[in-house]
């Protein structure tokens, strides 16, 4: 279970930092956009109050990761991978829910890739999780 990101390239240590300060990043950056879009008066406020939602879960999930890739912290690992698996059904949630809004399917065919890609930085986190705790030295 215990594996090499990127095709091998890099530990899981290191890909658990690069998904963290990604995470921050881009939960920064939704949060923003969503706030903008409450702010403007946009129709859909449902939407705008689910994106900062996800934004806010993503942002705990990663701040969780990184402190515990930092000080080797097993149990905070687990849970940022708890919040991670929230924010990514919500993110699935908005989504679909903006395809229904809009029907435009490039847009959520974006929605799908990078909730793969989300789903694929949780297997990362997982396996670090597991390499964390087992008492082998074979990760």
């Amino acid at each position: 279970m215990c594996l090499h990101v990127f095709c091998g390239f890099l530990s899981l240590y290191v890909g658990c930092v690069f998904i963290g300060i990604f995470g921050i990043i881009l939960s920064i950056v939704v949060f923003s956009m969503a706030l903008f879009e409450l702010i403007s008066g946009n129709p859909h406020t449902f939407f705008a109050i689910l994106a900062m939602a996800f934004a806010l879960f993503h942002a705990i999930s990663m701040a969780l990761l990184l402190l515990s890739t930092m000080m080797d912290i097993c149990w905070a690992l687990l849970l940022s991978f708890c919040l991670g698996v929230i924010s990514t059904v919500i993110f699935f949630g908005c989504a679909v829910m903006f395809y229904v809004m809009t029907k435009e399917e490039l847009h959520f065919a974006i929605g799908l890739i990078l909730g793969i890609i989300q789903m694929y930085f949780l297997w990362i986190i997982l396996s670090t999780w597991w390499c964390c705790r087992s008492t082998r030295d074979n990760c």
